[in-house]
This record gives structure tokens, C-alpha cells and sequence, in this order.
């Protein structure tokens, strides 16, 4: 089971589906050979990394998002526009 989990998150990793590297990481199994404790340790430090980075791009987005919306408010409200959120 060792090695399709490897294989399996390797492939999460690169498609940066980061609903199966979750499933897989709770599923995770127990290594007893050492270069595949260090293969896993690697893996799940590079997922940690492009999970890091894909939440600090989305908070920048939603920031933007803020951002646009308080224009559009500020806008509506000066123009005497009437909209629905």
C-alpha cells in the first residue's frame, strides 16, 4: 500500500487537487523503510507549500474582491444606484 499511496500523492501534488492530497494524507499509511519515511516527509512538506500558497492567492483574492465591492457600493450610493447582491 506503501508505494500506490506515494505514487498517489505525488500525483495530487502535481495536479494541486487539494482535496485528495486530504484524503490521502488522512489515509496515510505507517512506513517502516526509511527512504520511504523520507520520501513521504518530502511530499508532504512540498503539499504543505502549495497549500500555503494557494490560500495566501486566495486571500489576496477575496481582499480584491472586498475592494471592488466597496467601489461598487460607494459608487451606487453617490450615483443614487440601486442594485441587488
Amino acid at each position: 500500500m506503501k508505494q500506490p499511496w506515494l505514487k498517489a500523492i505525488k500525483i495530487a501534488i502535481v495536479e494541486e487537487d487539494f482535496s485528495d492530497i486530504d484524503a490521502l494524507v488522512a489515509k496515510m499509511p505507517i512506513f517502516s523503510d526509511p527512504a520511504e519515511m523520507e520520501e513521504a516527509a518530502a511530499l508532504l512538506k512540498e503539499a504543505k507549500k502549495r497549500i500555503q500558497k494557494e490560500r495566501e492567492e486566495t486571500l489576496l483574492q477575496m481582499e480584491s474582491l472586498k475592494k471592488q465591492r466597496h467601489f461598487v457600493d460607494t459608487a451606487a450610493k453617490k450615483n443614487r444606484f440601486v442594485y441587488y447582491s
